[in-house]
């Protein structure tokens, strides 16, 4: 046995030997320093809308300027009007060198490349409010709190203050009710309650529990003990002998 893979290892080597020579062949050894212009191999998709076919479209399109080398094989692009804005990071393999015409100024880009990722969030004012604490008073020590704790502050310590969610995704009685009669597994969860005796129970506890999901969409909270589960094992084959042979489900 320990033969046949020492073999089977070494041909597998040897395979990935001549697949790297292969493709080594036809590699170009490229390398471009700050300030070069460079075409950027483009990806356009067909819009017949805009009246932009793939077929049509350039397959470099440029020249963009090298602003920052970031390893050997990847460099940072930017646009020679706008040295302030990084375009992203393209592999050398994506990029090709420009040769600008002896007389003719360089062209602009035919569909210029947008800067990768989405705009950085601002903080909105009503965010900024409620996360700085407000300045207490000597009034404020000595004034007991009107405001009721949370039943779920107090009940575990993965809660916290968050400020109310949208009222228009709560839910109601009779959605309650549909959903535990719907339940078909009879598996026991950490509680060792069945689905049989929730649905029993329906009646009495729907108003409930209708309540209970509805404090956790205004409160954008989820209980932690509704984070747990137990874990049963089962067998990939026949006869297991591993663990790697087991897939554990959670009920």
């Amino acid at each position: 046995m320990a033969d046949t893979l020492s073999k089977a290892r070494d041909n597998h080597e040897r395979q990935q030997d001549v697949r790297k020579q292969y493709a080594d062949s036809k590699r170009r050894d490229l390398s471009f320093q700050v300030k070069d212009l460079v075409l950027v191999n483009t990806h356009v998709l067909s819009k017949a809308k805009a009246g932009i076919t793939t077929k049509f479209a350039p397959r470099r399109d440029g020249p963009y300027q090298i602003s920052r080398i970031v390893s050997s094989t990847s460099y940072e692009i930017i646009r020679p009007d706008n040295p302030s804005m990084p375009l992203g990071t393209y592999d050398v393999s994506a990029l090709t060198k420009y040769v600008a015409p002896a007389s003719d100024a360089p062209p602009e880009p035919v569909h210029p490349i947008r800067r990768r990722g989405r705009p950085r969030k601002e903080e909105s004012s009503t965010i900024a409010d409620i996360r700085s604490p407000r300045p207490s008073s000597p009034k404020d020590s000595t004034k007991p709190s009107s405001r009721p704790t949370s039943p779920m502050a107090m009940a575990s310590p993965c809660a916290r203050e968050v400020p109310p969610g949208d009222h228009r995704d709560l839910a109601s009685v009779e959605e309650v009710h549909d959903i535990l009669n719907s339940i078909r597994s009879e598996a026991y969860g950490v509680d060792n309650i069945s689905s049989s005796m929730l649905k029993y129970c329906s009646p009495l506890i729907d108003p409930y529990v209708t309540h209970i999901i509805n404090c956790c969409i205004e409160r954008k909270y989820f209980p932690c003990i509704w984070k747990q589960a137990v874990g049963l094992p089962l067998a990939k084959i026949s006869n297991p002998e591993s663990f790697s042979d087991l897939r554990v489900i959670s009920i």
